[in-house]
């Protein structure tokens, strides 16, 4: 008898989320030359968690997996409490493109680990 045990992941998730995900991290790169200006913590926080959420993005894109979600998750937790860590708080663009950032992409990537999780127990 043949059974086929292997779960199929890419039809657990939407992949337009992880598109999403994958833009608001090149937004969030960009977004220090986009006005918001600051200091070097809100450049360099900005620079190193969109790099990590597109690439973690980009890698859900090519083969879902829940830590590709996971990593999303975490450095969007991060996004929404780094002004008042960071101390950049007073700087309200960059304190707004972080905290909306940072829960589109905490909401988009529980959905997306929920489903795979869904998926695995069908």
């Amino acid at each position: 008898m043949n059974v086929n045990t292997s779960k199929n992941t890419s039809a657990a998730t939407n992949p337009w989320l992880d598109w999403t995900n994958l833009a608001l991290g090149l937004f969030l790169i960009a977004s220090p030359w986009l006005a918001l200006g600051g200091s070097t913590a809100i450049l360099w926080n900005a620079v190193i968690c969109g790099g990590v959420i597109a690439c973690a993005a980009g890698a859900a894109i090519v083969k879902p997996s829940p830590g590709a979600q996971k990593t999303s998750l975490w450095f969007g937790v991060w996004l929404l409490i780094a002004p008042w860590v960071l101390a950049f708080w007073s700087n309200a663009g960059a304190t707004w493109t972080s905290v909306l950032v940072g829960l589109c992409v905490a909401i988009i990537a529980g959905r997306q680990l929920s489903e795979l999780k869904r998926s695995a127990r069908a």
